[in-house]
């Protein structure tokens, strides 16, 4: 696999206060019908946050099933609305 790794910056330098990301985190583990797996945060192109629950790591593939429709419906509507 092919590592191109996002240019991080520290929260605050990109206008996420990071207490409302830790309270976020918070609200998320304390959610018994919630599993996740990982977390990254960009803002600005940035890399503001991330992380991964036990036992996945950052280099472990991920099976996303019909996740593709979801970006591809993401990417369409920013484009659309980008004229």
């Amino acid at each position: 696999m092919t590592s191109h790794p996002l240019p991080a910056s520290g929260p605050a330098a990109q206008g996420v206060d990071a207490s409302g990301v830790h309270a976020f985190l918070d609200a998320l583990e304390a959610a018994p019908d919630i599993e996740p797996h990982g977390l990254m945060i960009l803002r600005h192109g940035r890399l503001v946050a991330s992380g991964w629950w036990a036992p996945c790591t950052a280099g472990r593939p991920q099976l996303l099933y019909s996740l593709s429709k979801s970006f591809t419906a993401t990417a369409a509507a920013l484009a659309e609305g980008r004229g």
